[in-house]
């Protein structure tokens, strides 16, 4: 995985969205080009799903966001879960994208 430079100010951890991107391995990456790809085609003929409809607000709003982004923004933090949701990502890499130590299990 790429070194990722942190930007740090208070609580939060800044990161590039560039560097953010990096986070996820190629094939995360190859997948959401295709779920992206076929969410747009639904939505073009008017039989986007609720989560092809939710995907496409929420890659717009990572358009449109800062360059610069919080690994603590709860929005991002959503935006990963639904990744998540939607079989983007597996459950076991939420925390290495999200840059954060995996809790310990409970006892």
């Amino acid at each position: 995985m790429a070194v990722i430079e942190r930007f740090t100010t208070g609580a939060d951890r800044f990161v590039t969205k560039g560097q953010f991107r990096l986070r996820f391995t190629l094939s995360e990456r190859a997948a959401r080009e295709v779920y992206h790809e076929q969410a747009r085609a639904a939505a073009a003929n008017g039989t986007a799903t609720q989560d092809q409809a939710l995907f496409l607000a929420v890659e717009k709003d990572w358009q449109d966001g800062p360059e610069r982004i919080s690994l603590d923004d709860p929005n991002l933090v959503a935006g990963v879960d639904f990744y998540i949701q939607i079989g983007l990502l597996d459950p076991a890499r939420r925390w290495e994208v999200l840059g954060l130590p995996e809790p310990e299990p409970a006892e």
